[in-house]
Formats: structure tokens, C-alpha cells, sequence
């Protein structure tokens, strides 16, 4: 249902799998002022609800903005992700996905700061 309005959200888990020592990666080019890695979060809600490219159209232009990693190398989804749509119904949007727990990860000030210069630069008419 999330990817008919134009969110690239796939299941994720309700727990973190034990002892995956997981970290975020941040696209800090498009995110400035935000931190290079993060660790997931060890308490509270840990519902992971990752955004995925294999959830957009082939032709839809999908950039991850903050991947989160196992200690392994493992990729386990997007907490951020940018996309482009360029395949109907939705051709010409753009969403950009946010984790619900991003704030807490990095901070909210960052966040905002960082997520809405971003947005600006890709809006045509924010400038």
C-alpha cells in the first residue's frame, strides 16, 4: 500500500536481530551536518520500517541518504531515502522518506536543518 502513494517502504522487523551491532551511514554530500554513521538505537520503539529501491519503478530515480549497515556489511534498508518518480501514476512527484526514529539517531535540530536544506535544493521552486 505505502509504495501506491509513493512511499519506497518495505517490512522491516519489530526487534533488531540480536547482536547485529547496526549503524547508520549518512550520504553527508546531500545531508550536510549531519554525523558520517550513527548507531541504531538500543531502547525505546524498535520497529524498522527501511526504504528499499526494489519498492519504486525501474525507471524511478531512487537516492539512499542514510543506509543502515550490520557489523558485518550487511545492508538492511534505508532510514532516508530521496526518490523521483517517472513512471505513472505518480510521474513528476518526489518523496522523501524519514525514518520515525531518525530524530532521535542524530538529533532533531540536525535533522530538520539538514532534511530541509535538502529539500530545497530539490524543490524547482523553493529557491
Amino acid at each position: 500500500m505505502a509504495n501506491q502513494i509513493g512511499l519506497p517502504v518495505q517490512q522491516g522487523w519489530e526487534q533488531p536481530p540480536a547482536n547485529s551491532k547496526l549503524t547508520f551511514r549518512f550520504n553527508t554530500q546531500a545531508l550536510p551536518g549531519l554525523v558520517a554513521s550513527a548507531p541504531f538505537p538500543v531502547g525505546g520503539d524498535l520497529r524498522w520500517r527501511p526504504a528499499s529501491r526494489a519498492t519504486i519503478g525501474r525507471d524511478d530515480f531512487y537516492l539512499p541518504l542514510a543506509s543502515l549497515v550490520d557489523a558485518d556489511g550487511r545492508a538492511h534498508g534505508d532510514g532516508i531515502a530521496y526518490v523521483e518518480h517517472r513512471n505513472p501514476p505518480l510521474k513528476g512527484g518526489q518523496t522523501l522518506y524519514v525514518w520515525m526514529r531518525m530524530a532521535d539517531v542524530v538529533g532533531e535540530d540536525n535533522l530538520m536543518s539538514a532534511v530541509l536544506e535538502f529539500v530545497g535544493q530539490k524543490l524547482p521552486n523553493a529557491r
